[in-house]
């Protein structure tokens, strides 16, 4: 292979640590991740580098972006946004000369910055029928895959991952405008509890007359009807066939104490044993449980692993007393997920490794942040400790091991 393009190569290949950079650019294929606006999706633009003669007989890397040739200025700034997202030569070609879609690229999920596409571009038409034709073909293509065949590659993971957020983007765009079109009729109840509320509060002191007044006479009349029952058994006279109940109240619907029936646990131990197998105390156990783990308890009987396509971090998760496994050999059936790559692939991961109906949590968004922060300037222990409390909710004894690992 030609010395020009190795470090390409070995970065395609995941052969050099991740985040490994070299400050001048390299011959290789690559993709720009750009947003149109704060908040938006990714796109990717292809970029070349490549190594030629110019006109003065020089050998000098040039550079491609899209399909325009750019300067050493520009190549350079590029070089801090692409040297991170290497590419194959096939997807670099396929892209950039035959109009075709990244390997990790939906049909209906474009990942392309469109030509001609600006700000002048219409609003979006975000009423329910707007959404709906956005939504039924992705909705289609997702039930259809349903029921396909597993994944077999990364590439086909990562393109049903993207399926799925922009599913989820388009979803989260309903519920808000749902949410928006219902808030007049909310306000509208709200004004009318308001206006109802003092009235209903004056009539309401009937519930008082019926547990200071009534409750006591009828549960001494109850009182009694039993002293008098007992009284009669004890003379030996027969019990009268039917004892009406107190009741109170004449003129519209009668008052009358009401049989309630309480267990009284005497052998705690023993009931939990009755209803071990309940969902209901499976699904209180693994609330609690839940609660533990975020708050970086051990729970005997629950692990918590912490999965990583960086191996260096298990040291840092063996430091926070959790396993560490990379993606492919995390362990599936997990009941609990928290999300905080940013990338398709790593949701696709958390997806894969948690249970059916578990719980997922994405937390890419502030993982995104924290990132960002790091690569602008240098990050203290303690402020990356307080990154990891904002992600994570971690209390002060985990964040304790998290400064002596960032120490260390």
């Amino acid at each position: 292979m030609n010395p020009a393009w190795r470090w390409w190569a070995l970065k395609l290949a995941g052969k050099l640590p991740q985040g490994a950079i070299v400050d001048t650019p390299q011959a290789g294929f690559y993709r720009k991740v750009s947003k149109e606006f704060y908040g938006a999706r990714k796109t990717f633009m292809p970029v070349a580098y490549w190594p030629d003669v110019n006109e003065d007989g020089e050998l000098v890397l040039f550079c491609r972006e899209g399909d325009v040739n750019v300067g050493a200025t520009r190549a350079m700034e590029l070089w801090n946004h692409v040297n991170q997202h290497p590419v194959s030569e096939e997807a670099y070609r396929g892209v950039a000369q035959y109009g075709k879609l990244w390997p990790d690229e939906h049909e209906l999920v474009p990942m392309q910055k469109q030509p001609g596409i600006g700000h002048n571009k219409p609003p979006p038409d975000n009423t329910p029928d707007g959404l709906r034709e956005q939504i039924e073909p992705l909705a289609k293509a997702a039930s259809e895959r349903i029921k396909g065949d597993p994944i077999t590659s990364q590439d086909e993971c990562d393109r049903v991952a993207n399926l799925a957020d922009r599913l989820a983007e388009l979803w989260n765009l309903a519920e808000s405008q749902r949410k928006a079109e219902r808030k007049p009729h909310d306000e509208a109840l709200k004004a009318i509890q308001t206006r109802w509320a003092p009235v209903l509060l004056m009539a309401e002191v009937y519930k008082n007359l019926k547990y200071a007044c009534i409750t006591p006479w009828l549960k001494k009349l109850e009182t009694e009807q039993k002293m008098e029952a007992l009284a009669a058994a004890a003379a030996g006279e027969p019990a009268p066939a039917e004892v009406p109940r107190p009741r109170a109240g004449t003129r519209g619907r009668a008052m009358s104490l009401k049989s309630t029936k309480t267990a009284k646990i005497t052998n705690f131990e023993a009931c939990l044993a009755f209803f071990k197998d309940s969902e209901d105390i499976k699904s209180c156990v693994q609330t609690l449980a839940n609660r533990a783990v975020r708050a970086g308890i051990a729970v005997p009987g629950c692990e918590v692993e912490l999965v990583d396509v960086n191996p260096a971090r298990a040291r840092v998760a063996h430091l926070l007393g959790v396993r560490f496994a990379t993606p492919d050999k995390a362990a599936g059936g997990a009941d609990l997920v928290i999300h905080c790559s940013g990338s398709p692939s790593g949701l696709a991961s958390a997806l894969q490794i948690a249970a059916f109906e578990a719980t997922t949590k994405d937390q890419a968004f502030l993982a995104e942040t924290a990132q960002h922060q790091m690569e602008v300037a240098p990050v203290s222990g303690k402020k990356l400790a307080q990154m990891l409390a904002e992600l994570y909710t971690t209390p002060e004894s985990v964040l304790v091991k998290a400064r002596a690992a960032i120490a260390r």
